[in-house]
């Protein structure tokens, strides 16, 4: 893979970037370089006298940077490389709707690979979520009529599934606070992460049908 990464996570140039700038200074507030640049701008009259300290954090930092402006289909390509090892196996649009989906919020690939959710249903509902957010009887009945609801929608978009939601919490008088977790559970099995209307739209409308029915006949029993 042409932009490939370490073991570690880290993609070399984004290290090479960071190392640079711990001892060497560009004489502006440029702080993201490709390797062209760096060799381009490096001279060494800029090198600093002081020691410097790695912060591991601004590491973090640099490789997000690196992360964010990669090329969409080079972003899909890694993610499908990082879930295989675990024995995934995605196409390559759906690898690319993933990447989309992450890339402002990941530093490292295996940030979006750990997300067990885009690739398999929930497996497990977190127990706090579940003890604070569902209240047996009346939140199964919920989540099956909203998948109902799912089922009419056409396009299944994040737009689209985002204002039916909407209007379906008016129309049952509800807040969002009430029923939204209890989707983000049913599709995630934990109460974080992207927006649930994205999730929904990425997995796809049966595979959302199917994650409620599974969620409401666990939480249910």
């Amino acid at each position: 893979i042409s932009s490939g990464y370490r073991e570690n996570g880290y993609f070399p140039d984004a290290f090479i970037n960071m190392l640079l700038l711990l001892g060497w200074a560009p004489g502006n507030n440029q702080e993201i370089f490709t390797r062209e640049e760096m060799i381009e701008a490096f001279s060494i009259e800029r090198i600093g006298k002081s020691g410097s300290k790695f912060d591991p954090e601004k590491a973090k930092w640099f490789n997000q940077q690196y992360l964010r402006k990669l090329d969409d289909n080079i972003l899909a390509e890694l993610i499908q490389h990082e879930i295989g090892k675990s024995g995934h196996h995605v196409s390559s649009e759906y690898a690319l709707n993933v990447g989309k989906l992450f890339k402002e919020r990941a530093v490292f690939i295996s940030d979006i690979s750990n997300e067990k959710y885009l690739f398999n249903a929930p497996a497990s509902y977190d127990s706090d979520a579940v003890s604070k957010k569902w209240k047996r009887g009346e939140s199964g009945l919920l989540m099956t009529e909203w998948s109902g609801v799912l089922g009419t929608l056409e396009p299944f978009t994040s737009e689209e599934i985002e204002a039916r939601f909407k209007q379906f919490i008016t129309d049952k008088g509800l807040g969002m606070g009430t029923v939204m977790p209890l989707f983000r559970l049913m599709l995630t099995g934990t109460l974080t992460g992207p927006a649930a209307s994205a999730v929904a739209a990425l997995v796809g409308k049966e595979e959302v049908q199917r994650r409620i029915a599974a969620g409401v006949a666990v939480l249910e029993s």
